[in-house]
């Protein structure tokens, strides 16, 4: 904010003054500055561009994350839904073997009873199957018929034992699709979370790119207005004549524009204590009361008296000989343009418009469309 109203400053004080130098020989301060005014202005085009570029790239790479992420969660909801599938087959797999080892052990069971039944008979109950029988036909029937049951029992029983076997396998088979499915979800849903991860990342730089972009829009647009009101100073004061003047010979004998009052910002180059930035003060800043009285330390006529962008109510005195000084956030103005101003007249009070740091006179003196240092030229 400092440094915009150093620009803004330079670029009406160095055109109030350079309009009141002879124009022959060289060219006009204020067209320079317009010059400069407009290299600002293509700079900060070309910044916004780029921007503009990487808020687009970053939507453009949100858009393709969000795409990745949606094909992640397919895959994942494919992999759940075959993963409930192999649960659901595990299921009718235990109760398919449950079924089966019921029907085995009723198997096994008549198996042997059976087989107990011809082991009870021996030698003598063969002879005891015959003589019950109607007839030796009938005698020997029975006696096949035992032992075809016999024989099917146990097939039925080496059937159900292979079943059992086969079932088993299937189950360690599809215990294993499931650990695989378990393991491809977890994989899927850890890449999901990186993604979602990356995605924050890049929405709170996009949400820095356009604060940037805000930023260099807004700067965009101060400059645009203070290049209006260059080529409307420019219009209004080029062409002018300088006169001469005393204000030289007074050069550290001028009264101070306040009765009392503490240097805050001396004139020169600042560092920046925060962040290390050096810049430079074109004059110098006051600190004194609210109200205290500002008075003009050299007789001229009043060249600007009004609202100032970053300066809030600001005076600008021209005293001849391409001599000006300003007197900015006051908190009335007492004087009007075109006024013929005596040595000590009363412009104002100190005030804090346009002010950051609450009340404080800004006071800066011109030289040719140079700043000088006020402390050579002020009393004290």
């Amino acid at each position: 904010m400092k440094a915009g109203l150093e620009i803004a400053a330079l670029l009406l004080a160095a055109g109030l003054a350079g309009a009141s130098t002879a124009s022959a020989g060289r060219q006009h301060p204020v067209r320079q500055d317009l010059q400069e005014t407009e290299k600002r202005l293509q700079r900060q085009k070309r910044l916004l561009e780029k921007l503009q570029g990487r808020s687009t790239r970053l939507l453009e790479e949100l858009s393709r994350l969000e795409q990745q992420d949606q094909q992640l969660r397919n895959e994942q909801e494919q992999a759940q839904q075959a993963l409930e599938q192999c649960r659901r087959r595990l299921e009718r797999l235990a109760r398919r073997r449950r079924k089966l080892l019921h029907l085995e052990d009723d198997s096994r069971r008549d198996l042997a009873r059976r087989l107990r039944i011809l082991y009870k008979r021996g030698e003598y109950g063969w002879l005891e199957l015959l003589f019950s029988s109607a007839d030796l036909g009938q005698a020997l029937e029975r006696v096949r018929w035992l032992h075809r049951r016999a024989r099917l029992d146990a097939r039925l029983v080496g059937q159900l034992e292979r079943l059992q076997q086969q079932l088993q396998k299937n189950q360690r088979q599809t215990r294993q699709q499931a650990r695989q499915q378990d393991r491809l979800i977890a994989e899927l849903r850890g890449r999901r979370e990186q993604l979602q991860q990356l995605r924050q990342q890049r929405l709170a730089v996009l949400g820095l790119v356009r604060r940037q972009a805000s930023l260099r829009q807004k700067a965009l647009r101060e400059l645009v207005r203070a290049r209006r009101r260059l080529q409307g100073v420019l219009q209004r004061f080029e062409g002018g004549r300088q006169s001469s003047s005393e204000f030289s010979s007074w050069r550290g004998r001028l009264p101070a524009p306040l009765a009392r009052w503490r240097v805050e910002v001396p004139f020169g180059l600042q560092k920046d204590r925060r962040f290390g930035t050096v810049t430079r003060h074109q004059g110098v800043d006051l600190r004194a009361p609210r109200g205290t009285p500002v008075r003009v330390v050299f007789p001229g006529r009043v060249a600007f008296a009004d609202w100032f962008e970053g300066y809030g109510l600001l005076v600008i005195v021209e005293h001849g000989g391409g001599f000006y000084t300003l007197y900015a956030h006051l908190d009335d103005l007492r004087v009007h343009k075109g006024q013929r101003l005596r040595q000590g007249q009363l412009l104002g009070g100190v005030g804090e418009t346009g002010s950051l740091k609450g009340p404080y006179l800004y006071f800066e003196i011109r030289r040719g469309g140079k700043a000088v240092d006020p402390a050579r030229w002020i009393k004290h």
